[in-house]
């Protein structure tokens, strides 16, 4: 710890020494000069802000295209090797010892760049005020050797005299945090924070710290600002593949998992949850070779048997996944995990009383958890004086502190409105949202911020390119529009048809298409800088996932309701799909996410009623882009109307899907395929109305959506 802070961001800096070597005696040669320092001089911008960003591999980018422009800069191959050595990607290494034994610079200074570029960042060193590095080192030691308790003591006292020591509150802090005092632990962190805003460790302790609270959301911010420095450190990318997974953006924390485990590749904790994100990725043949990769003990853990299941169903290997859910469930029938996912997989292969007996024996074993609860009450209708009904408004009374809590209240909203207790509703309802609602707060400005990002890429979209691009060898259809809007019922109906698979929420297409869409944006570029190979292998890549998950299918559908944010990329990329984007009251539809539980951190809207608003605001803002900019490349369905005039409706979706008229299309709740979403129970219940109009039970608790909602397209005048 005798090394001064670092500081992490490179300094803009002028780019003399070539364009003084120019032809002064040439205009075209100067024009030419300046023009390149100029191209250089935005690529270095671009460079430093993605740096600053903490977006390695964009800053690496950025510099390699200066570093091509001006070869001679050694300022610019500075900040490239700082960037390659925080990226730690061996091949772009590779790629730009290439370019600089091409640069001309001398080998001394060749030499002096290839170290940097290959310097671990897993850590910060510092200067200790006032503490001699020998106390510092003595400290240390204590800890390593299991004296928490002691080095507390001491470190709490040093602290109180130095004033002005960053290094020793973190000390404070990871001996208090091993004591389990988390409190003071935190304290002590941010102490050294406001001491050093750029500690990284300190960031990484708290980060850490917060992540074991299950402060997901509080945690991300620390460790990412750790990451900024010292983007190999294990402790940091473990942690933050973590949080990402529990806040689901799942792309990030497999990249983060994946960096971490290759530190650590024999790291069980790691591989289970680089395993959970390749499902949650519908990567089930991915998911199994990692899971039979862990060592044998691991395997044979009832959760790694539940979460392999949950791979061999996306696979198409159902029969197995059901037996080894099953077993799994025998060998823990009280352990969470293994209950609920068992359950839900049951539930989703319509074996609902199988799946209500097993998670009934849970409770009965002991294990009172508000998830269980709320599983029971998805199967079917509770009268309200049956004993489980009881013992759920017991638990809510006596047990405030239930595992679960906000699972229990959903439970409960649920027991009420099927026993018309609607008076009784609203008191679980708001506080289940309350709950969650802190738990995952929801990202201020991001949804529109999307928008604006999308609209602006898309901009003067060539539409002569659609059809004569991508992938020509696949029509899927696209069922999207916001959640509880109708899509179940209409993929139900489709899926139905003979020709039609059902695929359910797939997440494919808006990964595929986006970061390919993102790759070009990050270098300047709109839709229209998309090229012709890259739309197809778009379009190919994501035939190819489908038929993985459904082989041999003809048409299949694709039930991810985001497809409506990236629908001109479906466009290009697969033009002959069909996109069907279902429109429902808002009212209702709003409500209804509001009293619904999504998986934790996804959908985080649905727990405040401004936020729902927001985001119905923002879904019309889209359909309405996309409907001035091709009006006849998406079918837009009222809900509505579909229930109060199904052959109708159903005839005129079937025209646009180019399907023929099939009877069984209108007998869709025989149709016995599996379903993943909240409509588990529903999708297999003929066509019913019971739902229109039931937010007007609670229209007095509903004023701050109502008020948002008016004069908003789409809502009915009455």
């Amino acid at each position: 710890m005798t090394q001064k802070r670092s500081k992490s961001s490179a300094p803009m800096f002028p780019l003399a020494s070539q364009a003084a070597k120019a032809n002064v005696g040439s205009t075209t040669g100067m024009q030419q000069t300046n023009l390149k320092v100029a191209q250089a001089q935005t690529a270095i911008r671009m460079g430093h802000a993605k740096m600053s960003q903490g977006k390695f591999k964009e800053a690496v980018d950025a510099y390699q295209t200066a570093a091509r422009i001006l070869p001679k800069e050694i300022a610019i191959w500075t900040a490239y090797a700082k960037s390659l050595s925080m990226l730690g990607d061996k091949t772009a290494n590779k790629r730009a010892q290439k370019l600089l034994k091409k640069s001309g610079l001398p080998g001394p200074a060749q030499k002096s760049i290839v170290t940097e570029m290959s310097r671990s960042n897993t850590k910060t060193s510092r200067t200790s005020t006032g503490i001699s590095k020998e106390v510092i080192n003595q400290l240390l030691t204590r800890f390593n050797n299991g004296d928490a308790q002691g080095v507390a003591q001491e470190a709490k006292a040093l602290a109180e005299v130095h004033g002005s020591n960053e290094i020793i509150r973190l000390i404070l802090g990871a001996s208090l945090a091993a004591l389990g005092q988390n409190e003071g632990a935190e304290a002590a962190y941010l102490e050294a924070l406001s001491i050093a805003p750029d500690y990284a460790e300190a960031q990484a302790n708290l980060g850490e710290l917060l992540t074991a609270q299950g402060r997901y959301n509080d945690a991300l911010e620390h460790l990412q600002a750790a990451f900024r420095q010292i983007p190999s450190n294990p402790k940091v990318l473990g942690n933050l593949g973590r949080a990402m997974k529990e806040v689901n953006r799942t792309h990030e924390a497999l990249n983060y998992l994946d960096k971490f485990l290759a530190l650590a590749p024999n790291t069980p904790f790691a591989q289970f949850l680089r395993a959970e994100c390749l499902i949650t990725l519908e990567q089930g043949e991915e998911a199994i070779k990692a899971l039979d990769a862990m060592p044998e003990q691991h395997r044979s853990n009832p959760e790694h048997l539940v979460l392999r299941a949950v791979a061999l169903d996306q696979t198409g290997q159902t029969d197995e996944a059901l037996d080894q859910v099953r077993d799994a469930a025998k060998l823990a029938p009280t352990q969470i995990r293994v209950v609920t996912v068992s359950a839900n997989l049951l539930q989703q292969h319509g074996a609902f009383d199988e799946a209500e007996a097993l998670l009934v024996k849970a409770t009965e074993l002991g294990l009172k958890h508000g998830a269980v609860y709320r599983q029971i009450t998805s199967g079917r209708k509770l009268d309200k004086d049956e004993p489980l009904a009881l013992e759920m408004l017991d638990q809510w009374v006596s047990n405030p502190e239930i595992k679960g809590r906000a699972d229990l209240g959903y439970a409960l909203v649920k027991l009420m409105e099927d026993n018309k207790q609607y008076d009784k509703v609203w008191h679980y309802l708001d506080t289940a949202n309350t709950i969650l609602r802190t738990e995952f707060p929801n990202p201020k400005g991001r949804d529109r911020r999307e928008l604006t990002q999308m609209l602006s890429f898309v901009g003067d979209m060539d539409l002569t390119r659609v059809g004569k691009v991508g992938y020509q060898d696949d029509s899927p259809i696209f069922v999207t529009g916001l959640p509880r809007s109708g899509t179940t019922l209409v993929e139900q109906i489709l899926s139905s048809h003979s020709r039609v698979t059902g695929g359910d929420e797939m997440a494919l297409f808006h990964t595929m298409g986006f970061n390919r869409a993102s790759d070009v944006l990050a270098k300047g570029g709109k839709i229209n800088d998309m090229t012709p190979k890259m739309l197809e292998e778009i379009g190919k890549d994501y035939r190819d996932a489908v038929l993985k998950r459904h082989p041999g299918a003809d048409i299949v559908t694709d039930k991810s309701i985001s497809t409506y944010k990236v629908a001109p990329l479906v466009w290009l990329a697969l033009p002959k799909a069909k996109i069907v984007a279902l429109k429902r009251d808002p009212r209702d539809n709003l409500f209804s996410m509001l009293k619904n539980r999504f998986v934790s951190g996804l959908h985080t809207y649905t727990y405040s009623q401004s936020d729902l608003v927001e985001v119905y605001q923002l879904f019309t803002e889209y359909l309405a882009a996309w409907r001035e900019l091709a009006a006849d490349r998406i079918y837009e369905i009222q809900y509505e109307e579909l229930v109060a005039n199904p052959e109708v409706e159903v005839r005129k979706l079937l025209e646009f899907c180019e399907l023929g008229w099939e009877d069984a299309c209108m007998n869709f709740h025989q149709n016995t395929r599996k379903v993943k979403t909240l409509s588990i129970h529903q999708a297999r219940q003929p066509l019913y109305n019971s739902s229109i109009g039931r937010w007007r039970r609670y229209e007095e608790h509903l004023g701050e959506m109502l008020e948002g909602l008016t004069g908003m397209v789409g809502v009915p005048e009455d």
